[in-house]
């Protein structure tokens, strides 16, 4: 055997297979701190835009670095079980449209379902008699009219802050707390601190006995952000809905990674498993930059091949590389200028440029 027949095997790239389920589109924050980094875009309309102008936006990104095609649409994740024997995840996926299963496998999960889609409508006596419309913040008719309707937003919340601004004459976008001091002093508007009894084919009827009459009922009731959506079951046959329970042994790590759930990674920016953090946005993120391998529990499918990794004793840059890595090439530098004071309070000193 010769050098030229030996393949270099000592720390080669193994390529994974990662699968990202979900998507989402919201904004609360200001736009300009709501965007890709490497994708900066300086025409947002509006500090904070509305949801249309931000799908455009990803939309644009798509189409410039040429995303889709690591995207599958139209597909529904049915479940994701680890297995123990291969450490991959098996993942089952639906076409909605020809209702067909296909299996994945994948090295790595990631879980970015998102938060604030799963909206929440409260089971509230009467809902079927209301013979007006029943709609939701979060799946807003795009085509409804509001104009002399007679409106009533259930709901307190950031929600209930946005959707209230915005229905009053003059406000036509989502604006924070502002707005919605000046929208609910407007002679057309009414605070109520009650809750409802019941709905009935006019309205509804508060717990403390007063019957309003309304056209358009909206539930600013917020979102179920804890069960996830298709079953997802870790080492042991443990169940993510169940840890994610409200009574559940939840054990998390940086809000991002779940105890008993292998190579399976939470996209989560908001829900049960995040804790308040104890720093500034800037500390989580310094803090969550880096890999703290110090802090996990490395397992070998084979522990006694441990240093497997390390092959053949051969990289791929073979024998004789054309540069040596703790070699750095030579940089054109100007010549330094050093200048000496002869003092006694100085006797030596130096300023230079390096």
């Amino acid at each position: 055997m010769t050098l030229t027949d030996i393949v270099p095997s000592a720390f080669v790239p193994k390529p994974l297979t990662v699968v990202v389920v979900g998507a989402g589109c919201t904004c609360d924050v200001p736009s300009h701190t709501y965007q890709f980094s490497w994708a900066p875009n300086p025409m947002w309309s509006s500090l904070y835009p509305p949801a249309r102008e931000i799908h455009q936006y990803l939309e644009g990104v798509a189409d410039k670095y040429d995303l889709r095609r690591f995207m599958t649409f139209n597909t529904e994740c049915v479940s994701a079980t680890w297995d123990e024997n291969s450490s991959k995840w098996e993942i089952t996926t639906r076409d909605v449209h020809a209702d067909y299963e296909k299996t994945i496998w994948a090295d790595v999960f990631v879980y970015a379902v998102g938060r604030l889609n799963n909206y929440k409508i409260p089971q509230i006596p009467g809902q079927e008699k209301f013979h007006g419309k029943q709609v939701h913040t979060a799946n807003w008719p795009t085509q409804m009219n509001v104009k002399g309707k007679r409106v009533v937003v259930i709901g307190n919340g950031a929600s209930s802050v946005q959707c209230t601004a915005a229905l009053q004459p003059g406000c036509r976008r989502f604006t924070p707390g502002g707005h919605y001091l000046d929208a609910l002093q407007q002679p057309n508007a009414e605070y109520l601190r009650d809750s409802i009894a019941e709905l009935t084919d006019e309205g509804l009827t508060t717990s403390s006995g007063r019957r309003i009459e309304c056209d358009i009922i909206v539930y600013a009731t917020g979102f179920e952000p804890y069960l996830p959506r298709f079953p997802v079951t870790g080492r042991a046959g443990k169940s993510l809905s169940k840890a994610w329970d409200r009574e559940g042994p939840c054990e998390s790590y940086m809000a991002a990674m779940v105890a008993g759930f292998p190579n399976f990674f939470d996209k989560n920016d908001n829900g049960k498993i995040i804790v308040p953090w104890p720093g500034t946005v800037l500390h989580y993120y310094a803090a969550t930059e880096i890999i703290r391998w110090e802090d996990f529990d490395l397992e070998y499918e084979n522990p006694a091949e441990r240093y497997a990794s390390f092959g053949n004793g051969v990289t791929a840059d073979g024998f004789v590389p054309n540069q040596f890595p703790w070699l750095i090439p030579p940089i054109q530098q100007q010549p330094s200028e050093f200048h000496q004071w002869d003092s006694p309070s100085r006797p030596f000193e130096f300023q230079g440029r390096i």
